[in-house]
């Protein structure tokens, strides 16, 4: 091609459906070919002001087969796009993973629900997922979702989730990201460009999920910096059902909001749960999940994570694919962080 799509000045980008081009770099991208990420980068799906006036599709999603509602001009709605699902791929696989028909699914921060989307196809019509949403500016699309893929075992709660119960401001910093609402503190680089969203309830996930139910639960969590504040809220179900925990670690928005990634290590680790890096390998290792344990002065340098019990329901199912100490490829690209204890 003669048209360099890496130019700044390029012209604006249309709906992709309409291009050859464009389908082609989607399904190499949902094939997850070799260096895929290049090939989307090429194509111009990072340059922001490109797409601001591209439209929302609506597209069925490549493992779920349920119809996605995605906003294009939203940085992580379209890469859900091309991607053909929720664009961090090893949360994906670690759900897969460990997620079985007639289980339960807890996602909090549900977002549009692509992750509730999922879910709601790995536990299916015996199971249950409970979506937890309290950005408005994404509410509507989480119900459409639910609504339009007839999901009546998905139950949206349009609160916030935290160590007490109560109401608090809902924000949105930036331009490019719905997801990206917090309840607390920004960070100083945002300056005036966010937007105040209202007030929101808060719960605590132990006032609405039965710590006493027997059935298997994995929870993802995603909430903006206020992952440890939820974990807290969680307590009895933690110590009854001992779910497997798949949460982001934000230090920069955890520590902002009065918490650490070493807080989460400590409040997990006391309850018996271990720790580990999520791999989901390339297209050579045909993306098979693999868990390296972490020590807890590492956990800080990982984006998504999963802590799982031992004596919880799914360490049967995750326990053949934990690696030996060391063998972290992103930890031998820094060496440093294998002396962190």
């Amino acid at each position: 091609m003669s048209e360099d799509l890496g130019a700044t000045d390029a012209p604006p980008m249309t709906d992709p459906r309409g291009s050859l081009y464009a389908r082609g770099v989607r399904v190499y991208s949902h094939l997850e070919f070799p260096k895929y990420g290049q090939v989307l980068n090429r194509y111009g799906m990072n340059q922001q002001e490109r797409w601001a006036a591209a439209p929302t599709v609506e597209v069925r999603g490549r493992f779920h087969r349920y119809w996605m509602k995605l906003d294009l001009a939203d940085f992580f709605q379209r890469i859900a796009y091309f991607f053909g699902t929720y664009h961090e791929l090893d949360v994906i696989s670690a759900i897969d993973l460990v997620t079985r028909p007639g289980e339960h699914f807890i996602d909090a921060g549900a977002n549009i629900g692509l992750v509730t989307l999922h879910a709601a196809r790995r536990v299916g019509e015996q199971g249950q997922v409970d979506s937890f949403e309290c950005n408005p500016v994404v509410l509507e699309r989480l119900r459409w979702h639910v609504e339009r893929n007839a999901l009546s075992w998905v139950r949206v709660h349009e609160v916030g989730v935290s160590d007490e119960a109560g109401e608090l401001d809902v924000i949105l910093p930036g331009f490019d990201n719905q997801a990206a609402a917090t309840l607390g503190a920004l960070p100083q680089r945002y300056g005036s460009d966010y937007k105040a969203l209202g007030r929101t309830p808060i719960v605590r996930i132990d006032e609405v999920v039965d710590a006493d139910d027997p059935t298997p639960l994995t929870v993802k969590m995603d909430v903006e910096g206020f992952e440890a504040k939820a974990l807290a809220g969680m307590t009895r179900l933690l110590e009854r059902r001992r779910p497997t925990l798949i949460p982001e670690i934000n230090s920069e928005m955890l520590e902002l909001n009065g918490s650490s990634a070493e807080a989460i290590y400590d409040l997990l680790t006391g309850f018996g749960y271990r720790l580990f890096a999520l791999d989901r390998g390339g297209f050579k290792a045909r993306h098979r999940m693999k868990l390296h344990p972490l020590t807890r002065g590492q956990l800080r340098y990982e984006k998504d994570v999963m802590f799982i019990h031992p004596d919880g329901p799914h360490w049967g199912l995750a326990e053949p694919r934990i690696q030996p100490v060391g063998m972290f490829w992103r930890h031998h690209q820094y060496p440093h962080l294998a002396h962190l204890e």
